[in-house]
């Protein structure tokens, strides 16, 4: 008798299992996981602290964009001031330029002309400086890719819990 009562409990559990498995494969599993979002994402993105497996790929994509735009928008200010820079220094240059001839025909001018030609080179890129700038903005580049990886990493690999409703 008790070998009929196991074999019935094994067959209960048996079909049990194959309709829990039949259920489970037509349901969305990645609304059942659940992702933690870091703060720095949601200070970016508006997002719930955790998110669903599926939401979080939005989240990310969105935030992603995000950091994307904005280092395109800081990257277009910082050539545009570049260009400013460049503009006023050459400006003060020709001025300097200009003015020599004239100084030097006054009496002290060549004093005059020196304290002038010093004063203007203080607005002087000293020879390398593009080449320093250059890989300035590349570390902070490549130092902000990272920061975003980290965060990114972070926001996919975060406490993963199933939710059970």
């Amino acid at each position: 008798m008790e070998v009929e009562g196991f074999g019935r409990t094994c067959l209960a559990l048996g079909i049990a299992g194959a309709i829990a498995l039949l259920a489970l494969t037509g349901c969305q599993v990645g609304d059942l996981v659940q992702a933690s979002v870091p703060q720095a994402v949601r200070q970016v993105v508006p997002s719930e602290p955790r998110v669903s497996f599926n939401e979080a790929k939005v989240v990310f994509a969105d935030w992603r964009a995000s950091v994307e735009r904005t280092a395109e928008q800081f990257q277009t200010e910082l050539d545009r001031k570049a260009e400013l820079v460049s503009l006023l220094s050459s400006l003060g240059n020709d001025a300097l330029l200009a003015g020599v001839p004239v100084l030097e025909a006054l009496p002290g001018g060549g004093l005059l002309t020196t304290a002038l030609v010093g004063f203007g080179a203080w607005f002087l890129r000293a020879p390398g400086t593009a080449q320093r700038i250059a890989k300035e903005k590349e570390a902070s580049f490549n130092k902000g890719l990272e920061e975003g990886g980290v965060l990114a990493r972070g926001a996919a690999t975060g406490p993963l819990t199933p939710v059970m409703s």
